[in-house]
């Protein structure tokens, strides 16, 4: 009995002094991806970047076409050749299809390259105004949006950083 006693007195005591704790710490939040889509300069990067890639599409196609044609003719052709001509059509039709691999990593290791370069570009300029901007309104810590699972749509900074990149970035 007098254990509960003295329990409930220490969280009596506990509950009484304890004082509640309030932040003035401003912190806000930032949708990185939205900056890339919404602002002029992100949108021409990602215009850019479709447009590589299609041409990448398109010559890939075309080799893919040629390939799918030639194994074609070689199937037609299969019961009417030689097994030496018919073997020397298999290598070089393999050896095509190596080619065409090879130019496939090519290409998109070219592609994911620019890709990082134009976005590295796009946020080494963004950054010394979002810092200039933090500074301006005393905030204190910046969350990316995608990584906030519910926050209050007030904390939400990236319409005005938006317009800010628009105004210094043309």
């Amino acid at each position: 009995m007098k254990k509960t006693k003295l329990f409930t007195l220490i969280i009596f005591f506990l509950l009484i002094f304890t004082r509640i704790a309030y932040s003035t710490d401003k912190i806000a939040i930032l949708d990185l991806d939205s900056l890339l889509e919404k602002t002029n300069y992100g949108k021409k990067i990602i215009t850019d970047l479709n447009l590589l890639n299609e041409q990448n599409l398109k010559s890939l196609k075309k080799i893919e076409a040629e390939i799918k044609l030639n194994q074609e003719e070689i199937k037609k052709q299969k019961n009417l050749l030689s097994e030496e001509e018919l073997a020397k059509k298999v290598n070089e039709l393999n050896s095509d299809i190596i080619e065409f691999q090879n130019k496939k990593k090519k290409l998109a290791g070219n592609f994911n390259s620019q890709k990082k370069n134009k976005l590295d570009e796009f946020f080494k300029m963004i950054v010394p105004e979002i810092e200039k901007y933090i500074d301006e309104k005393d905030i204190t810590l910046v969350f990316d949006k995608k990584n906030i699972f519910i926050a209050n749509k007030k904390n939400n900074i990236t319409d005005e950083i938006v317009r800010i990149i628009d105004e210094k970035l043309k």
